[in-house]
């Protein structure tokens, strides 16, 4: 609000900030080490739904409200003031198609959608990719440095944006080896993988979790090397997580 914007004060605060998160995820590690999440072991498991009996109108009723206040009634309103002169104005005359008409007469819509839907196809595919590694080391190996990288991919979700946004921009601007990507689709592409790179991880590490490392060793007492085991064992198991990641990390940019 203020200008010039002092920017050393607000990178020590998201400093602090790193630093007590850094704390809390200490913590969370202590209170959580030796307790086990599994839910798919060698053994087998099975998904069967449990009837509600006269509360499932119920708890219908309350998904369906739900659903229709997150979603359906902003979705609503967003489609409906594309259509407004004046945001809020409910008169018979306050509607046009001047904003329509514009917006797909407008040369760079084409270039504007194809950047889109190729941002999103990076972000959330390396990005995924990204996170399942870094969830492999954590959950699966016994690397001395797991902590800094648990740290690492929490720290982009408690940094302010805007502590964020200066870091990457005296990054660029400051190092010569990442000014050839200054201002490309490339540049943007690394600042949101970085961004949500929390979101995605929480997901891939949460289902990780719930793998019996039971399955991979009996795949490895079959004669079946590392990449085999991974590819058709872990994988195949962790395919609605990591589809889950690349569409919320897919879809963050839009």
């Amino acid at each position: 609000q203020e200008y010039p914007q002092d920017l050393p004060s607000a990178t020590a605060l998201g400093s602090f900030f790193l630093i007590m998160v850094g704390m809390l995820i200490a913590t969370q590690m202590v209170m959580l080490h030796g307790k086990s999440f599994v839910t798919i072991s060698g053994r087998g498991y099975s998904q069967q739904p449990t009837s509600l009996g006269r509360w499932r109108w119920v708890t219908f009723s309350i998904v369906v409200l739900y659903f229709l206040i997150a979603a359906v009634l902003p979705l609503t309103m967003l489609v409906i003031g594309s259509f407004m002169k004046a945001w809020g104005v409910w008169s018979a005359s306050a509607f046009t198609l001047n904003h329509w008409q514009m917006s797909l007469g407008d040369p760079r819509l084409l270039a504007s959608v194809t950047n889109t839907v190729l941002l999103g196809a990076m972000v959330g595919g390396i990005g995924t990719l990204v996170c399942a590694l870094a969830g492999y080391v954590l959950v699966r190996t016994q690397y001395a440095g797991r902590p800094i990288l648990e740290f690492i991919t929490w720290a982009p979700r408690v940094a302010p944006g805007v502590v964020l946004a200066i870091a990457f921009a005296w990054a660029y601007i400051g190092l010569p080896a990442f000014r050839p990507i200054s201002g490309t689709l490339g540049m943007m592409g690394i600042l949101l993988i970085v961004s949500f790179l929390p979101l995605g991880s929480r997901v891939i590490n949460g289902s990780m979790y719930q793998v019996s490392h039971e399955l991979e060793e009996a795949a490895r007492t079959s004669g079946a090397g590392w990449f085999t085991t991974v590819t058709r064992v872990l994988l195949p198991l962790l395919a609605p997580a990591l589809l889950t990641s690349f569409i919320q990390i897919g879809r963050a940019h839009v």
